[in-house]
């Protein structure tokens, strides 16, 4: 009976180790997602949910949850390891990039920040002082594979990409978010950009952007800048680092569809080369399933450098037409398609 009792204890104290929720004292309404035995060896669903119970529990001025999302999924598609983000506040984004490179060989998480920050698990490293002075010594004298800049101030966070840049901090293919690069929905007492409403900050850079490569009726975004810094710091990256010829992926929604408010991410890297060698063209062996170029000099002229633009993929072309004026269209350019893609199969043997 003593050996089946404690059997029994130690079964119900694993259940309660199982459905134990890290953190919760703090916590109170934290999902309830089990935690796996074995985090970084399971792959169903149950381990990703784990790692994403933080979601929809972050403070009045920390990531949206969606934002949350998208960094989340870039460190785990990109096998980031090292974060370091600049502007802590309460440690929701050092919590959401914890989770997402717990698995990794030797993961850390840096938060910078002048102000004092909570450590908020394994691996986090928080740092109080100014921005502009961080060293390799706070980073461990290693390179990070992502950079978040979220603090707001200008001479600070050049002055910190100044030194991460020139001394091999950021990994080749490493990533820089920018957090506010957005604009928010204009306020309602204020409808005349940019100076002559209250004179507040936010109706100060109330702005009407306008884009003319684009067709009319896309030109015009309005709304108020809720951080302008970043966005200054993302062009002043691209002439600093110019040989980098760094790509940028802008996630915001600056027209408002949903009629929300978005603070809006700006994802950088340095530019990383996609070329498929000449001798894959001229064997033809594009992978199974897959039907390349029809020959080797057009796979070849599709990735010459010749800096010339297709008009009729630019973006000056025309927007749309609406579903009941292109249906036609579409569908006499589907049957061209499913033609082309006939003539394909029939003389691909491989």
């Amino acid at each position: 009976m003593p050996r089946a009792f404690r059997q029994m204890t130690l079964a119900a104290v694993a259940v309660l180790y199982v459905q134990a929720q890290p953190e919760d004292a703090k916590h109170k309404r934290r999902s309830k997602w089990a935690q796996p035995l074995t985090r970084c060896e399971d792959t169903s669903q149950q381990e990703l949910f784990h790692r994403l119970r933080h979601i929809g529990h972050q403070g009045p001025y920390a990531l949206q949850d969606d934002e949350a999302l998208l960094l989340f999924a870039l460190a785990r598609v990109n096998g980031v390891s090292r974060v370091l983000e600049v502007g802590g506040l309460g440690g929701y984004t050092a919590r959401n990039f914890l989770e997402a490179v717990a698995c990794m060989s030797s993961p850390a998480v840096y938060s910078v920040d002048i102000n004092l920050i909570p450590r908020v698990g394994p691996g986090h490293h928080p740092i109080q002082k100014w921005p502009g002075l961080l060293t390799a010594t706070d980073l461990d004298t290693q390179a990070v594979d992502l950079i978040l800049l979220d603090c707001h101030h200008y001479p600070a966070t050049i002055a910190m990409l100044r030194r991460v840049l020139t001394q091999g901090l950021l990994a080749p293919e490493g990533l820089i978010a920018l957090h506010d690069t957005g604009l928010h929905p204009p306020p309602p007492d204020c409808l005349e950009p940019p100076h002559n409403c209250e004179g507040t900050r936010k109706h100060v850079a109330l702005v009407s952007l306008n884009d003319s490569r684009l067709p009319t009726v896309w030109q015009q975004k309005r709304g108020w800048m809720h951080q302008p810094v970043e966005r200054l710091v993302a062009q002043w990256l691209t002439k600093f680092d110019c040989n980098a010829e760094w790509q940028m992926l802008v996630s915001q929604d600056d027209r408002h569809r949903r009629g929300e408010l978005r603070h809006g991410l700006t994802i950088m890297q340095r530019r990383v080369s996609l070329h498929v060698p000449q001798h894959v063209c001229d064997t033809g062996k594009f992978g199974r399933g897959s039907v390349g170029p029809e020959t080797p000099a057009e796979c070849g002229e599709v990735q010459a450098p010749t800096g010339k633009c297709d008009a009729a993929a630019s973006t000056a072309a025309a927007p749309p037409a609406k579903a009941s004026n292109s249906a036609t269209a579409s569908a006499r350019d589907d049957d061209e398609q499913n033609k082309q893609l006939k003539r394909n199969s029939s003389t691909n043997t491989r």
